[in-house]
């Protein structure tokens, strides 16, 4: 029922609304094409991560004692509710491969609230005996957050769906790598993650022994990242895009007076 709901909104916005406002290229033209609507209507703002925007520097400077035992250089960072989608369970079947081909030292932190699919991960966990190499927090504080965007190993999400994604950009903007199921992004931004297939648990070893013998060609993709994230987010670009949208629908009001 709310996918049918869904499409009756989307549907009904298309037809009725002055302009249609999405995350990225790809899902303009998605949505062009799946509800028949004019693309000239249709305009892409990016998501905007509140880290980017708030006052972080002075938390910045906080280092959560809750980490201590944790050795965050050998970590991998996976901020995301538990939906089915996100696709935990990818992780665990890599981090029990690694085990199995003898790497122990890599961990992994989910935090995200439950959206039907904690219960099952935590029993995955505990099937395959990976307990030791896996903490998870149904939440963390923003100072927190940002401590493990900063220090872990690389921020990962291989997840089924999303052309972007806020932890993307979160990660864009720490200047962290980020192991992403490229095959779902926006064209633009598919040059700036490591792209890891999600249909093979053992691609994780692949992508760990590619980063460890060359550091030079992922610092390189960080700061891609971190540039385009700096362009398309700053504060004068943004209030631009927003004032031809708002512009465009007050000369619109103003013909029909």
């Amino acid at each position: 029922n709310s996918i049918d709901l869904k499409d009756k909104l989307f549907q009904y916005a298309a037809n009725k609304s002055f302009n249609i406002i999405v995350d990225c290229k790809k899902s303009k033209n998605e949505f062009s094409v799946f509800y028949n609507c004019n693309s000239s209507k249709i305009k892409v703002l990016p998501l905007i991560p509140n880290f980017i925007f708030k006052e972080i520097k002075s938390i910045q400077k906080i280092s959560p004692e809750r980490f201590n035992n944790l050795n965050l250089k050998k970590c991998f960072f996976f901020p995301a509710q538990f939906w089915a989608h996100k696709n935990h369970a990818y992780l665990v079947d890599a981090i029990a491969y690694l085990l199995k081909e003898g790497i122990k030292d890599y961990h992994c932190i989910f935090t995200g609230r439950n959206r039907g699919t904690l219960n099952f991960i935590k029993s995955k966990i505990e099937k395959l005996k990976v307990s030791k190499n896996f903490t998870i927090y149904e939440y963390l504080p923003d100072n927190e957050v940002i401590h493990l965007y900063k220090e872990c190993f690389s921020v990962i999400l291989p997840t089924f769906v999303g052309s972007t994604s806020l932890p993307l950009y979160e990660a864009f903007y720490f200047e962290k790598s980020i192991i992403y199921n490229s095959s779902i992004l926006d064209e633009d931004l598919k040059d700036k993650v490591i792209d890891i297939n999600v249909k093979d648990p053992k691609d994780l070893y692949r992508i760990i022994k590619k980063i460890e013998n060359n550091d030079i060609e992922f610092s390189n993709i960080k700061k891609k990242a971190k540039y385009y994230i700096d362009n398309e987010l700053n504060e004068k670009n943004l209030i631009k895009k927003y004032s031809i949208i708002f512009d465009e629908f007050y000369y619109f009001l103003n013909r029909y007076k």
